[in-house]
């Protein structure tokens, strides 16, 4: 009787243990697969950040590297139909702010205007706006993912948004901005660069969107001596 005891308190046992063991299986999957959702998450962020990086690398617009001021293209300001608090002292090639010094940045001497049309030109990429893409793939394509957790489709829009301010002046010590979303129907010194990541497999469900915005403020240009030998 007391063997037999043993035998059955042995088997409650086991049963107790493997029925809390097989309770945690479940678990242990909806844990993996938040995991994986983070992981491709972290993923679809490290992409779009870089890309968003690549584009912002690039010149403003397509304008700006047809000048020729004797500087760095890079450094001119480009005419737009933007805020008048931003246009051109009359008369003069700079804006208020502007230094008046050799190489600083200042609109070209005859009007140069940014481009109307965003996009590509000539099938070349040069400028931030030449990367407006949709349903591009990213990575790779559906059967090769070159090491990713998934295949990325990015879609990229840039626009020009509205850059006048919310409330006050720009002599204002304290400025009020509102960083609109709103796409403009015409130039101003604003473009607005979204880029959304989505996994190819599951679409929108699983999907990132950054934002960021590129000013027509013109580029630094650097001091330099030429050595002739």
């Amino acid at each position: 009787m007391v063997k037999n005891a043993f035998t059955l308190m042995e088997l409650i046992v086991t049963l107790v243990v493997l029925g809390l063991t097989f309770s945690m299986i479940p678990a242990i999957f909806a844990q993996e697969e938040r995991s994986q959702e983070a992981s491709q998450l972290q993923e679809a962020l490290f992409a779009t950040s870089s890309k968003m990086g690549q584009i912002l690398s690039y010149p403003w617009d397509e304008a700006t590297l047809g000048a020729n001021l004797g500087i760095l293209d890079g450094a001119i300001v480009l005419d737009t139909n933007g805020s008048n608090a931003m246009t051109r002292v009359v008369g003069s090639n700079r804006r208020i702010g502007h230094f008046a010094q050799s190489g600083s940045r200042k609109f070209a001497t005859a009007s140069t205007w940014a481009t109307t049309t965003l996009g590509k030109e000539l099938n070349r990429t040069d400028d931030i706006d030449d990367f407006i893409t949709v349903d591009t793939h990213l990575i790779g394509n559906e059967t090769t993912n070159y090491g990713y957790k998934a295949n990325y489709i990015i879609d990229i829009t840039i626009t020009y948004v509205n850059d006048a301010l919310a409330s006050g002046s720009y002599n204002d010590a304290n400025l009020t901005f509102d960083f609109n979303q709103t796409a403009l129907g015409t130039t101003s010194n604003l473009k607005r660069i979204s880029i959304t990541a989505r996994d190819a497999q599951v679409g929108d469900e699983r999907s990132l969107t950054m934002t960021s915005f590129s000013a027509n403020i013109g580029e630094a240009s650097y001091a330099s001596r030429r050595f002739t030998p």
